[in-house]
């Protein structure tokens, strides 16, 4: 499509829902342009990823591992994710790229092209310097390390931005092991707002207990079963709970409120 930057963008987008093979070949060859400008690739990119067609795996690949726009690269990395087809090598060196939204991409790409040999470059990502890079890596630990991603979790999960111990809940669902019950509910007596109810919830699933999210109330029942609980089978998928209040914690139309800052606007 002609017209302006922004306008090419958003037929690029409209390319990458179509989800088409002709779409995926407009979309590659307008990528491989650099004259298309930064904008327009960035959203040929997200529409090869939204398409998922294995034979963009090779253009995006070359983009991601050249030395171009960091922007550019690490669209092109979680595309290649979105795709989950590859050659992992050149997407490895990626990990110990300068940008950290390089790395951050390339961690994301590993875990799908090649999660068991990528083991080693998640776990180190998981002390990045930077907080994008842990995030996916904890989004990353359980795929390429299984229920050895307990101790990365552990650790992601008392990381001091929210973001990543967000990541680090979710990871430790997946591990799903008694272990990771008794870190959550260490974690859930630190913690307000949004993440005491993620970890409510998480907790609920994992042992099919409806406690809430009373952080004393979960600890009273770990301190009490945690030596007899057995962990119920993990469902296939992961499902939505009810949210309740339960224990001393207010809801508003059933809705929990946790957090020390509310207001309420008429």
């Amino acid at each position: 499509a002609g017209g302006k930057p922004g306008v090419r963008a958003t037929a690029a987008w409209a390319l990458g829902l179509v989800k088409k093979p002709e779409s995926a070949r407009a979309l590659e060859s307008a990528l491989a342009k650099p004259g298309m400008g930064e904008e327009v690739r960035l959203a040929c990119a997200r529409g090869l990823g939204w398409i998922g067609n294995a034979e963009s795996a090779a253009p995006l690949t070359e983009i991601a591992a050249g030395g171009g726009e960091a922007g550019l690269r690490a669209e092109c990395l979680l595309a290649l994710a979105a795709v989950g087809k590859g050659d992992a090598a050149p997407v490895a060196k990626c990990a110990g790229d300068a940008h950290a939204e390089v790395r951050a991409g390339a961690i994301a790409a590993l875990a799908a092209l090649d999660p068991k040999g990528s083991a080693d470059a998640v776990g180190k990502a998981v002390e990045d310097a930077d907080e994008r890079v842990r995030v996916a890596a904890a989004d990353a630990v359980y795929a390429c390390l299984g229920e050895a991603a307990l101790a990365p979790a552990v650790k992601a999960l008392g990381d001091k931005e929210w973001p990543v111990r967000v990541a680090a809940i979710g990871a430790l669902y997946e591990v799903w092991t008694k272990d990771a019950v008794g870190a959550l509910v260490d974690r859930m007596q630190l913690e307000k707002g949004r993440l005491r109810f993620d970890i409510g919830s998480t907790l609920g699933e994992m042992t099919g207990k409806d406690i809430g999210y009373d952080p004393l109330a979960w600890r009273g029942w770990w301190e009490s079963n945690k030596d007899t609980f057995e962990m119920p089978k993990k469902p296939k998928k992961r499902g939505a709970r009810e949210a309740k209040g339960g224990g001393t914690v207010a809801t508003f139309f059933n809705i929990p409120i946790l957090t020390d800052r509310l207001a309420f606007v008429i």
